[in-house]
Order: structure tokens, then sequence, then C-alpha cells
């Protein structure tokens, strides 16, 4: 539900008056909108208390985003600095956009939610942004309590796959996929 949330209207996000999703998931505080023009990227960060948690969510493909479209389309394989690997320049690109202001922003809510765990979501595109977000929020905060993504596509090569899966062995991860994905 948080990674449909993330594809509603972004001014209605930070008051969390989205419906049902809200209706379903109340106490929803602290939200806080990143986005960049240049990709159409777009996540939300907000903390829920009766779990303790600050949820990442990123958002899918906009199906009308020529933006979104144009960075799925960039298939080349990229170095990735983390491992002698390589993931999708798109996605790369997508995340890179984003980054800075996920970090300032997690940064400033971890330090008023001191003990909060953290999870990653996404789903299609904001899957596999989530994927490449994933080893820089527990580098910074060591704290990503689970990661999970639906239709995320594939962000890397087969080097890149066993590098992520080693690294977050003790993550409580999940990718779903429907059987065409």
């Amino acid at each position: 539900h948080y990674c449909v949330a993330a594809g509603c209207n972004p001014e209605k996000i930070p008051s969390w008056n989205l419906g049902n999703i809200s209706d379903s998931y109340p106490g929803m505080s602290d939200i806080r909108v990143i986005s960049n023009e240049t990709t159409n990227a777009f996540a939300f960060l907000g903390y829920q208390a009766k779990d303790n948690v600050i949820y990442v969510v990123f958002r899918g493909t906009q199906l009308t985003s020529i933006k979104n479209w144009m960075q799925n389309s960039k298939l080349s394989k990229v170095p990735y600095e983390f491992c002698n690997c390589k993931v999708h320049e798109g996605f790369l690109n997508v995340y890179n956009t984003l980054k800075e202001s996920l970090m300032i922003n997690l940064a400033d809510m971890r330090r008023i939610h001191k003990e909060a765990k953290i999870t990653l979501l996404g789903h299609s595109l904001g899957g596999a942004v989530a994927t490449l977000a994933a080893f820089d929020v527990m580098s910074k905060f060591g704290n990503l309590a689970s990661f999970m993504t639906f239709g995320s596509p594939r962000v890397g090569d087969a080097a890149f796959a066993k590098w992520w899966n080693g690294v977050f062995s003790n993550v409580d991860t999940a990718r779903v996929t429907h059987n065409r994905d």
C-alpha cells in the first residue's frame, strides 16, 4: 500500500490524506517528499510510530512520463562504485538525482527518531532505485531492517546480484515479481 501511496498526488502525501491508504495505515508522520524534475524521480519518507519504522518509498515508472521512460531505456551497464560489477545506467541516473536529498532527509529523521528501523520499498522503477539506495542507506545509517520491491526490473549484472545478495544476507528482503517480470 505504501508503494501505491507513492503514486498518489505528491501534494496530498505530506498530509497523509490518501483515502483508503491513510485509513488503513493511520499514524504516518514526519512525511517528507523528495523529487527530481530532470528524471521525474519521486520518493517519500515517513515515520510510523507504532512500528518505530522510517519508511522510504520510491515511486515506479509513471506511464505517461517520457522522462521516466527515457531513463528506463538507458540499458547500458555502467560500473558500480561499491563492487566489481555493473548496473543499469538509467536506474543509476535516477537514483543519483535523489541521493543527496534522500541522505539529508533520512539523517534528519534519524536525529528525531533515533532508534527507528529503516525499511525501503519500491515498485517497478522505484524497486530498482530502492535496490541502488540500499547500500548507501545501510552504510550511512547501519539499520536497514527490511527491503521489499514489487515488479522491480533487474538492476545489474550477475556480479552485482551476487554482491548484493551477500551484503544484504542479514536483512529481511523480498523481491516480489509476476511470472513475466
